[in-house]
Formats: C-alpha cells, structure tokens, sequence
C-alpha cells in the first residue's frame, strides 16, 4: 500500500483489512505524523505504530529491541565502527530501544553505545541496562546487594555517557540478598533520578 504525502510518498505495510479497515504498520516519517493521519483518515486507514507501551506504563517501546551483547567482543562481535552503522540504521527504521548489559563485552558494549549517543536524540532513545553479573575482578563485583547495585549502576552511567538508564535490570536471580534489599536498592535508584523503570531479566514467572 502507498500513502501520498504530497512531497512524500510513503510505504506501508498492510496487515489485514477488518470490517473495512485497513490495518497497516510503519514507523511515521519524523514531522509528518499530522499529514498522515489525515490521510489516512481520508483513505479509511488505521494506523498500528510499530510501538507497545511498556507494561502499565506510558513508555512507548519499539516492538523490535536491538541487541547489543556481541558489541565489542573481540571473537565473535563486531567493531564500533560497524555498530554504530547497526545503530543507526535501526534507528531510522523507527526503532528507539537498545538492550544492553555490564557484563557484555566486558564493558566495551556500553561504551560502544556511550560513544555514539552524543549524535543522538538522547531523549529519543530508550536504553535498558542490567546488573549484577560479575562486573570485575573483586568478591565484592556480583550479586544482587545494594552496594553492587548501585555501584554497578554508576559505573554503567559513565560508559554510556548518560545521566540516567530507562530500564535497568536485575539480570539473574541472586539467593543470598533478601528480595527486600534487592528491590529497596532499585527503588533508590528510581528516587535519585538514575533510573526510570526498574525490571528482571532471566526471572520464572
């Protein structure tokens, strides 16, 4: 299906018609969100941004989240320079969500992402991280305690050269913490401004 724009011809992708309706998805060319609507209102099209809110929560995600955990390893990733290509392509597709970790590529994937972000629109982006998985040589550099929450989550900040971390993960269950430590500790990361939704990773439901 082709939706003209005057200037702009747009494709989309039609998913099915119901009771007349057609349904279709894409990404809205930036600046041209009011000039489709109105056309498809016009032409009876109901658009399905390729986006989903995140929970119960107003934040628009990316149905598709691009991975980042091969980034930077030496054996079997890619370069940053190859990587930043990935990003924005991604990015222009209409993706806004990168899946990230400490613990990938030793560091070196968040600081991929770091070095590219300062081209980006910050507030565009939607970046979810992940503790606490053994970020360094020390005893102290694993598990789901406050110290290394929080630790972890302050180095995580400075690789990505970011004030705050959209989604920030407990990437393993971890039985020594109390579950009240583990949660109260991301909580306080809420509350100082460093996160803004808290999740777990590899949890059973």
């Amino acid at each position: 299906m082709i939706i003209n724009l005057g200037s702009e011809t747009v494709s989309a992708f039609v998913v099915e018609t119901v009771s007349g309706v057609t349904l279709a998805a894409y990404p809205p060319p930036e600046g041209y969100w009011p000039n489709i609507r109105k056309t498809c209102d016009r032409h009876n099209v109901l658009l399905i941004l390729k986006y989903r809110y995140l929970g119960s929560s107003g934040l628009l995600m990316s149905l598709i989240t691009l991975g980042t955990m091969t980034l930077g390893a030496p054996d079997w990733g890619c370069d940053e320079r190859v990587a930043h290509s990935i990003f924005k392509k991604y990015i222009e597709a209409g993706g806004n969500t990168l899946d990230i970790a400490d613990i990938y590529a030793g560091g070196r994937s968040e600081a991929i992402v770091g070095n590219l972000i300062p081209e980006l629109n910050r507030d565009g982006l939607i970046i979810a991280s992940k503790c606490p998985l053994p970020s360094g040589p020390a005893v102290t550099q694993f598990g789901a305690n406050r110290k290394q929450i929080i630790s972890a989550c302050e180095i995580s900040l400075k690789r990505l050269k970011t004030d705050y971390i959209e989604i920030y993960h407990i990437h393993v269950p971890d039985p020594i913490p109390s579950l009240e430590e583990t949660l109260r500790s991301m909580d306080d990361l809420v509350r100082q401004g460093m996160v803004r939704y808290t999740g777990s990773s590899m949890f059973f439901g």
